[in-house]
């Protein structure tokens, strides 16, 4: 009943947007006044879109060369460029999506989110699994780096990001449950108390889950039906904080999407694991999920409407 009602309310007060070739599996969205970036990270393409959903342009290549790609994981936008983060690598392109320039950054980064001049990269380094969050200047040039964690849980690996207009950047985990807010210096600042849902285990690292359960194909299918993991954060009207979970099905293909949302000011819980169609891509006036890998869709909501 609740995802019915969810598809209801996406009819009736949320907008789709159908994507056409060469995009198919929507990895990552970015917005910028007028127009909205998207990232295939299976076609390896970036396309520029207008908000009704007309294809302005794109570029796309799987490669080496200039604005071709390898792994591309993020997209994000400022006044002036666009972003790509790419295995060891962030492209930079104009908002025609002209290819301007690439520089290297440390490992594979996994999202990055643009404020200003600057550029917020989260990465793992290598030996070590020391999880940072690296700040460049928009043309490339290094300037610190902070968040430095290596928990012996791994609680934090490879983590989502966000920044509100005030430069706040808000940091999901990969792995485990939860945000942190921090200031755009990495000073840590107050968060509504985030309770931990007995619904989402935690990920176990593999080594802790073969001394435990032994590393057999049975036992890792055993545990993956129960596994689900974090896959997104978004602030959305400078507002609401969303937090975006995914868990794997029975079927140990499909995945089902969760929401979990919180008033920034007051600190309550909005929205409470409402099933979501799709991967939460970004926030911004709205909330955008990619719906259907067989007929590529982008759909807005409006979270109040969703709350009620």
């Amino acid at each position: 009943m609740q995802f019915l009602l969810l598809l209801f309310l996406f009819e009736t007060q949320g907008t789709a947007i159908t994507l056409e070739d060469p995009f198919f599996l929507a990895e990552d969205l970015a917005i910028h006044t007028q127009f909205f970036y998207i990232l295939d990270r299976s076609s390896y393409a970036v396309g520029k879109f207008a908000k009704d959903g007309t294809l302005l342009g794109y570029t796309k290549g799987r490669g080496q060369g200039p604005g071709e790609f390898d792994k591309p994981r993020s997209i994000t936008v400022n006044e002036d460029f666009v972003f790509v983060s790419d295995y060891r690598m962030i492209h930079i392109f104009d908002h025609d999506l002209k290819f301007l320039k690439k520089f290297e950054t440390i490992n594979n980064p996994r999202d990055i989110v643009a404020f200003g001049d600057k550029l917020f990269v989260s990465t793992v380094e290598f030996p070590g699994g020391s999880e940072s969050i690296y700040v460049y200047r928009s043309d490339g040039h290094f300037v610190e780096k902070f968040h430095e964690h290596n928990s012996p849980d791994n609680q934090m690996v490879m983590p989502f990001l966000e920044i509100d207009s005030s430069g706040s950047l808000y940091v999901q985990p990969r792995i485990g449950y939860g945000a942190h807010k921090l200031s755009e210096t990495g000073q840590s600042l107050d968060l509504p108390a985030l309770k931990r849902s007995g619904r989402y285990k935690d990920f176990l690292p593999y080594e802790p889950f073969a001394k435990k359960y032994g590393s057999s194909l049975a036992t890792a299918k055993k545990w993956r039906v129960e596994w689900s993991e974090p896959d997104g954060v978004a602030i959305v009207q400078d507002q609401y904080l969303v937090l975006s979970f995914k868990e794997l099905q029975r079927d140990l293909v499909s995945n089902r999407y969760y929401l979990e949302s919180f008033d920034l000011q007051s600190g309550e819980k909005v929205l409470n694991w409402a099933m979501a169609p799709g991967k939460l891509l970004h926030g911004g006036d709205g909330l955008y999920f990619f719906i259907d890998a067989e007929k590529p869709m982008i759909g807005r909501f409006d979270l109040e409407s969703l709350a009620k």
